[in-house]
């Protein structure tokens, strides 16, 4: 039994488009193509589709997301620093009702806080205001990063016993099946 007939497709293990790759695969292993070939073919399209897919994420979904992101982030900011001047506002009302001032420290408490939650919110729209811009940004950049994502994936991806990344195991059946043809 050859390592070709007894190897897997790392590609049907995606959870949303295992199916069709396992569909494309027995298509294509129907036609007699040999498995390393499929598996290649396959993955061509499935970085083709990622690309077209963020692609379209960078010019249509980040530019309409900045705005609620950045509502929702200011929001969600304001919020923390409410529950984090909780216990200036407890201790200066303790002290205020046995007719003491406030401690010096609870104003520099409150001052920071409110500091830190401003500062927040000024990254926060610095970084948000950077999404609309991708609508511009160059095919190359989706592109490089599905092949960031490929080499990741590759990886971490472990085929076989022993492990094997589905590269190398894609070149071991495509040489064996080479040297069957000479």
């Amino acid at each position: 039994m050859t390592s070709e007939q007894t190897a897997t497709n790392p590609l049907t293990d995606f959870p949303v488009v295992g199916g069709v790759v396992q569909a494309a695969d027995s298509l294509l292993r129907d036609l007699n193509i040999p498995l390393w070939l499929a598996q290649v073919v396959e993955l061509a399209g499935l970085l083709l589709l990622l690309h077209v897919l963020l692609t379209q994420v960078f010019r249509r979904v980040l530019p309409w997301l900045a705005p609620l992101l950045d509502e929702a982030l200011a929001w969600t900011f304001d919020r923390i620093a409410m529950l984090l001047l909780v216990p200036e506002l407890v201790s200066t009302r303790i002290r205020t009702r046995k007719g003491k001032p406030p401690l010096s420290t609870a104003y520099t408490y409150g001052d920071s806080v409110v500091s830190l939650a401003n500062a927040a919110k000024s990254v926060a729209h610095v970084v948000l205001d950077v999404l609309p811009r991708m609508r511009t940004a160059p095919p190359l950049v989706p592109a490089m990063l599905v092949f960031v994502i490929a080499l990741v994936w590759n990886s971490e991806t472990c085929t076989g016993d022993p492990c094997v990344s589905p590269a190398t195991q894609w070149f071991t059946v495509a040489g064996e099946w080479f040297g069957q043809l000479v």
